[in-house]
């Protein structure tokens, strides 16, 4: 099942990731794609509107985005890959 996160804007580039099954970053949006696309939400499936995620970089270090999620969404479909 794909996720679809809003995040709190905080004048940042990006406010919305669309994540695979596994939880990778397929789309990011509005900007950023090229950036985030491919880093992993180790917490995907434990999201909730007010939680942090926890990435894995592509270089495999471990950072906590402090953009909490405003919205989470189970989309019922798989996304195509690179949409965004």
């Amino acid at each position: 099942m794909a996720t679809r996160v809003r995040l709190h804007d905080a004048g940042q580039a990006f406010t919305e990731w669309d994540l695979d099954a596994q939880g990778v970053v397929l789309a990011s949006r509005p900007a950023q794609a090229e950036i985030w696309r491919g880093v992993r939400v180790r917490n995907h499936r434990q999201l909730r509107c007010g939680a942090v995620l926890e990435l894995t970089l592509h270089d495999g270090r471990a950072l906590t985005l402090m953009y909490p999620a405003d919205m989470v969404m189970r989309l019922p479909v798989p996304l195509p890959q690179g949409a965004g």
